[in-house]
């Protein structure tokens, strides 16, 4: 389990990694010792970047069994973040003044009922069949202050592109997303 340190120190390498990605004058230093400490398993990283206006910038990450350092996550993941900034004309005084929130999934539980989960802490994952699928993580749960059917709702309709109450049938895959979060 990662403690608040390591979720700092990890917030500090990404945001330090893509500020000197977009201003080259910018010192990336690498910590030499934190690809030791985040050698954990784990199934999964996400980083979403709001604005200082809680604009939501961009969100990148991933889903994938077996994992075993949450750097090389990290790696993985600041790449297509890089791109996605670079794609939306994002500029580094937005970075700057954004927020990022980190979100290690440690696991991801089938519920037969999609309705019996933590939305102080839990993200959720839904599938229609295997074309379409959506997810939201605990920062973007918290953000909406909404009632778990209305998430659900706006999940399947905004995220998956599908009818808003697919998620009330059988034939509608609910996971529960258990993860580490931190917001830097």
């Amino acid at each position: 389990m990662l403690t608040n340190q390591h979720l700092t120190k990890l917030a500090n390498h990404v945001r330090s990694k893509i500020t000197a990605a977009y201003d080259p004058a910018t010192m990336f230093s690498e910590d030499r010792d934190l690809r030791e400490q985040l050698k954990t398993p784990h199934k999964g990283l996400y980083v979403g970047v709001v604005s200082s206006t809680n604009e939501s910038l961009v969100r990148e990450g991933f889903l994938k069994e077996e994992q075993k350092n949450v750097l090389d996550s990290a790696e993985m993941v600041i790449s297509s973040l890089q791109s996605a900034l670079n794609k939306n004309n994002v500029t580094i005084d937005k970075i700057k003044t954004a927020t990022f929130h980190f979100s290690v999934v440690s696991d991801c539980v089938y519920m037969p009922d999609p309705t019996v989960w933590d939305e102080n802490k839990d993200g959720i994952y839904f599938m229609w069949g295997q074309k379409y699928r959506g997810l939201y993580l605990p920062y973007q749960i918290k953000s909406m202050n909404l009632p778990k059917s209305e998430i659900m709702d706006r999940l399947c309709s905004w995220e998956c592109g599908v009818v808003s109450n697919l998620w009330k049938f059988s034939e509608g895959l609910c996971w529960r997303i258990i993860t580490q979060s931190h917001s830097a």
